[in-house]
């Protein structure tokens, strides 16, 4: 266990989080990749919320990449500071949105209006 994982908080641990996917609707998109991105299954619609910064992001689509996505939304995120290398990062061509209303309102404008369109 490392210390981002340090045990505190079950949810911390990727294998806990996978457990939250039973019931998960995606089928484009497997437990172990939304897991190992930080997420767990909040058992409404396709939404997942990071288990280290709260973070709320449903509405995905085939092709989706749920790190680049936590990436892109969350970039402060301790857990994906941890994971992914300051430089250069993931790139994300992503439509899924950002649920999290606390995080809604800090981000611009434009991506408070709906789907992300693919870059």
């Amino acid at each position: 266990m490392n210390n981002l994982t340090s045990g505190r908080y079950p949810l911390h641990d990727q294998v806990e989080r996978l457990k939250t996917f039973e019931n998960w609707p995606v089928t484009f998109l497997s437990p172990t990749a939304m897991s190992k991105a930080g997420f767990y299954y909040i058992n409404r619609d396709d939404i997942v919320k990071c288990a280290f910064c709260n973070i709320e992001i449903g509405r995905w689509f085939e092709g989706d990449n749920p790190l680049a996505d936590h990436e892109r939304w969350a970039p402060e995120c301790r857990f994906i500071r941890h994971l992914v290398p300051r430089e250069g990062g993931t790139t994300s061509t992503s439509s899924a949105v950002v649920m999290n209303e606390k995080i809604e309102h800090s981000a611009p404008d434009s991506l408070l209006l709906g789907e992300i369109g693919r870059a």
